[in-house]
C-alpha cells in the first residue's frame, strides 16, 4: 500500500491496495469556501495643513570665517625684504587687522603707545586705520601686551584691583575712540603664569582677569567695539 498526493489538487487523496483482486477507491473532498469579509471603504486621508517657511538669507562668505592679520610696528626697522610698512598691507587677505603693540604703563596702569616714533611721528596708527577705506567691513584693533610687556607684576596689579580695572576701562575706551580703532586685543602672557612661569603670579590672577574681561566687554558693547 502507498499513499501519494495528486499534483492536480492537494485535497484529492488516492489509495490503492494490491491483492489478487485490485480495488481502487477514490475519495474527493471539496473545501467549503470561506465567507468573504464585508468590504469596508477606506477613509479618505485628511489633507495635512501646509506651512510656509521663510528661509533666512545666507550670510556673505566673509561671515563664515575670520582672517586676523597682525601688523607689528617694529617690522619697518628691518632691512631688505623683511621690511614691512602699512602700505604693504593687502586688505583683501584679512577680515581683521591687529596693530601690535601698545603697552601698559607700569605707574598708572593704563594703556600707552609703545613706539611713538612709529605710531605718531610716522603716522602708523593713522595709516593702518586708513586701510579700512580700501575694503568695506574690515576691522582694525589695537593690541596691548605681548611677550616683553608681560614681564613683571603690572598686569597682575591691574586685574587684582577693582579701582585700577575701572580706571583702565575708562581710559582705554577713550584711547580707542580717539585713534579710530575698532576694539582691543588683550595679550597678557599670562594670568598667574607670567611669561609662562606659573610660580610667579598669585592664583587670584585668573578670577580677577575674568572679571576684567567682563567689565571691558560691558563697556565696549554699547559702542560696537570688539574685544579679543
Amino acid at each position: 500500500m502507498f499513499i501519494f498526493v495528486s499534483r492536480t489538487t492537494e485535497d484529492e487523496l488516492v489509495e490503492e491496495e494490491t491483492t489478487t483482486t485490485s480495488t481502487t477507491t477514490t475519495t474527493t473532498t471539496t473545501k467549503r469556501p470561506r465567507p468573504s469579509k464585508p468590504h469596508k471603504p477606506k477613509p479618505k486621508p485628511k489633507p495635512k495643513p501646509t506651512t510656509t517657511t521663510t528661509q533666512k538669507p545666507k550670510p556673505e562668505a566673509e561671515d563664515h570665517f575670520k582672517v586676523v592679520c597682525y601688523f607689528t610696528n617694529w617690522a619697518w626697522y628691518r632691512q631688505g625684504e623683511g621690511k614691512y610698512l602699512p602700505s604693504d598691507i593687502d586688505p583683501e587677505l584679512c577680515t581683521h587687522i591687529i596693530y601690535g603693540f601698545a603697552v601698559l604703563d607700569s605707574d598708572h596702569l593704563t594703556i600707552k603707545p609703545h613706539d611713538t616714533w612709529a605710531d605718531f611721528d610716522n603716522k602708523f596708527y593713522e595709516k593702518v586705520i586708513a586701510v579700512k577705506k580700501k575694503k568695506a567691513n574690515i576691522r582694525v584693533l589695537i593690541a596691548i601686551g605681548g611677550w616683553n610687556d608681560s614681564a613683571g607684576d603690572k598686569y597682575s596689579r591691574l586685574v587684582n584691583s577693582a579701582a585700577a580695572r575701572q580706571r583702565f576701562v575708562t581710559h582705554v575706551l577713550q584711547f580707542i575712540q580717539e585713534h579710530g580703532f575698532d576694539g582691543l586685543d588683550l595679550d597678557w602672557e599670562y594670568p598667574k603664569c607670567w611669561q609662562v612661569n606659573c610660580q610667579q603670579g598669585p592664583d587670584s590672577d585668573k578670577e580677577s582677569f575674568a572679571a576684567f574681561v567682563k567689565e571691558l566687554h560691558e563697556a565696549f558693547k554699547p559702542h560696537g567695539l570688539l574685544l579679543i
